[in-house]
């Protein structure tokens, strides 16, 4: 329990850092500039407050960012212009405000990245379609809208294979785009969003999901005869 030491800086050859589920508590401090070699680091499931420290969102060292389940606050104001070997990054369940920052998309090595449960809302920003190395995406609980173009612009993301957008987009009209297109998609979790319309024909062509959450919506009409074709499909949920 208690502070993060800031002799932690002292540690000039460390390389990874996990220090999750513990009691710690406080500010982080700004002590990441002396760790230039500092590839993991990880405080998840502590009661860290206050903003990101400058040195650690512009470490370019880190590949692995695990910051979930804290009470940290403000932009999430990573510099992924320095943060080239980022590959990892989570700050789900923490007190982030919005909107998604453009810069994210910089981190173009970024593979997943999970912004869950955080006060963000706005739209997803149009550069997320730069994120080509993206395979697990959650930001689910983060009171986004505009589902239609959120879709539209991940369909980019060719290697997405999990997609997790439950509790966004309340009320409004599930997309039927037929040119919408997930081809290595395997889970799709879109639950709890009170989405209105058919099951959308888009879906058909996610020829290798192997989870489909549709629950808590206000869908309606038939289920698609087309479903018989989920070959892997082993958890289905409406």
């Amino acid at each position: 329990s208690g502070p993060m030491s800031n002799g932690i800086g002292n540690l000039s050859n460390l390389v990874k850092l996990d220090i999750s589920s513990n009691l710690f508590s406080g500010v982080l401090p700004d002590i990441f500039g002396s760790l230039a070699r500092l590839e993991h680091f990880s405080a998840m499931s502590n009661s860290f407050t206050g903003h990101l420290p400058n040195s650690l969102v512009n470490s370019p060292s880190l590949q692995m960012l695990n910051l979930s389940n804290n009470s940290l606050s403000g932009p999430i104001n990573l510099n992924c212009s320095a943060m080239k070997n980022l590959v990892s990054l989570g700050l789900a369940g923490n007190l982030f405000l919005g909107p998604i920052p453009d810069g994210l998309s910089s981190c173009s090595g970024l593979k997943a990245l999970n912004l869950a449960r955080n006060n963000l809302g706005g739209e997803l920003p149009n550069n997320f379609k730069n994120l080509k190395s993206l395979t697990q995406l959650s930001l689910s609980n983060t009171s986004l809208s505009n589902i239609l173009s959120a879709l539209r612009i991940l369909q980019h993301c060719r290697n997405l294979s999990m997609l997790v957008l439950t509790r966004n987009f309340l009320d409004e009209q599930i997309p039927n785009d037929v040119s919408l297109e997930f081809k290595n998609l395997n889970s799709l979790i879109l639950a709890n969003c009170q989405l209105r319309g058919p099951i959308p024909q888009w879906l058909s062509r996610c020829h290798k999901l192997q989870l489909l959450d549709l629950s808590r919506n206000h869908l309606g009409g038939n289920i698609p005869s087309w479903f018989r074709k989920f070959e892997s499909l082993f958890y289905l949920d409406l």
